[in-house]
């Protein structure tokens, strides 16, 4: 791969062969020079062939394909960073389509920002799903709280972000430890914060998210941001930051009390959904701490007396 490579975008990917193509279709429209970036789609250990998604655009995009067992798309993201020829990483998820001045729009921050992590918009591609709609904007009130000062971000979600290649090797990269699609992007941009580097918005760095799901995978999604949010903790712990700070009864009414501000579409469905996601991922923690209980009863257990 040429030297000229500016971006390496990388896109992990488990068994979602129709949404990954559409993220693929969009990666292509990029007003960005087709010389200046590459795609790694980094196959976490899916059974769909993928070959039949990535060969049409073979002609079009310098691409490559790596694979691993499943092991979560922490762990795609660095084996597809591993590979990677760009002097900058831009990451996205398979069920997110970029605009087509995506790239355009992160090189141009960083371009002012070169040491910072750069994090962009996330819209909600599909209106018509109430799952998709609550997801959507639990995310964006995430978004609000953390990051109420924009000259000062705290968090960006991993199906949108740059980095410097070099800073991103620098740090590690994203933790192991995360097997599941939770946290890792929490845990990114607290491991980066605390290396004593910045983050930076980049608001016209538009991605479009289509993740279509019905009432058991909206409850299977938060449950497992949950069970990440438990890990998530440990590892800041680890790294001598203690506990995460709880954000208020405020910031979960908020989340509630949302749709109605916003004058949405059946704001009690929304609200409703928004209520059972706070469940779920209460449910998911709980469960995720008392395995870690349990693991740490059996390693005791069994470990050999004096």
């Amino acid at each position: 791969m040429s030297s000229s490579v500016v971006f390496s975008v990388i896109v992990p990917t488990f068994n979602r062969p129709a949404a990954l193509r559409e993220c693929i279709s969009a990666l292509a429209r990029q007003t960005y020079p087709r010389h200046s970036y590459e795609v790694i789609v980094a196959d976490d250990g899916g059974t769909a062939n993928l070959d039949t998604v990535t060969e049409p655009f073979s002609r079009e995009l310098a691409m490559r394909v790596v694979r691993q067992e499943n092991s979560g798309p922490g762990r795609a993201r660095n084996l597809g960073a591993s590979i990677a020829s760009g002097r900058s990483l831009a990451f996205t998820d398979d069920d997110c389509q970029p605009d087509s001045n995506w790239l355009a729009a992160l090189e141009k921050k960083l371009m002012d920002y070169p040491d910072r992590l750069v994090g962009g918009l996330v819209l909600n591609a599909l209106d018509h799903n109430p799952y998709a709609a609550a997801s959507q904007m639990i995310s964006d009130v995430v978004y609000a709280h953390y990051n109420r000062d924009l000259e000062r971000p705290r968090f960006f979600s991993t199906n949108n972000i740059a980095v410097s290649a070099a800073l991103f090797h620098e740090i590690g990269g994203f933790n192991k430890q995360f097997q599941l699609s939770a946290a890792e992007d929490r845990d990114f941009a607290d491991l980066w914060q605390t290396r004593g580097f910045r983050l930076a918005w980049a608001p016209d760095a538009v991605v479009h998210h289509a993740h279509l799901m019905g009432l058991p995978g909206f409850w299977r999604q938060h449950f497992t941001y949950g069970r990440g949010a438990f890990q998530y903790h440990e590892n800041r712990r680890a790294r001598g930051h203690g506990d995460v700070p709880f954000e208020g009864v405020g910031f979960h009414f908020a989340m509630i009390a949302e749709p109605f501000r916003r004058k949405s579409v059946s704001p009690v469905l929304l609200s409703g959904l928004t209520a059972l996601s706070q469940v779920a991922v209460a449910s998911g923690y709980i469960r995720q701490a008392l395995s870690a209980k349990a693991h740490q009863f059996r390693r005791r257990t069994a470990a050999p007396a004096d």
